[in-house]
């Protein structure tokens, strides 16, 4: 039998037959039915976006935004801004987390980030 879920607006879709995505599928209809902050973690290629958008996708932040950020993808010089946004004369752009507000930030990459906020000694 496989197991099939779709998202609200059919964008996140979890297919298996084995235990493990099986039990993956159970633990995202526990998550999705609770307004927590949830860590997902796995290595490249195995489906943590498909997860992340399924919990929200299923969940009471359905109709909210769903903002990703890959953190790899931009310069160290860039994060903050990207995060956090700007309020700066004429360049009033949301940040990330603002955009995401009541709704689900996916943070991608954040491996980068790892030694950026580090000071040298």
């Amino acid at each position: 039998m496989t197991t099939r879920e779709r998202g609200a607006r059919g964008a996140a879709e979890l297919t298996g037959r084995s235990r493990a995505i099986q039990r993956v599928v159970e633990q995202v209809r526990h998550l999705a039915a609770t307004r927590s902050t949830v860590l997902v973690e796995g290595g490249p290629g195995t489906g943590k976006a498909l997860a992340a958008r399924s919990i929200h996708d299923h969940g009471p932040r359905a109709d909210e935004a769903f903002i990703t950020f890959d953190a790899s993808a931009f310069p160290a010089a860039m994060l903050e801004r990207e995060l956090f946004g700007s309020d700066e004369p004429g360049d009033e752009n949301a940040g990330r987390l603002e955009r995401a507000d009541r709704g689900t930030l996916y943070l991608a990459g954040i491996e980068a980030l790892k030694n950026e906020g580090r000071k040298s000694e």
